[in-house]
């Protein structure tokens, strides 16, 4: 996965977790990219947490376009 950017969000309400973060920025679930986004220095510190305190700043990776692959969602009622 090729990151052409970044981006920084502060959480400010509580009960945020990391997938809910990018959820919102992606619309879309993107494989492999919470990984990434613990990978990098800025964010060791949130491996810890898993509801992230109001005031977190999370560094958020930007892949390029052609890497974000859809993953398919999978309903029980069609």
């Amino acid at each position: 996965m090729k990151i052409v950017s970044y981006e920084t969000v502060t959480v400010e309400s509580e009960g945020f977790l990391l997938d809910a973060i990018l959820w919102r920025r992606f619309h879309r679930p993107v494989q492999g990219l919470l990984e990434v986004l613990l990978e990098l220095p800025a964010n060791w510190a949130l491996a810890d947490n898993v509801i992230l305190p109001v005031g977190t700043v999370v560094t958020i990776p930007i892949p390029q376009e052609r890497d974000i692959n859809t993953v398919p969602v999978i309903s029980l009622w069609d």
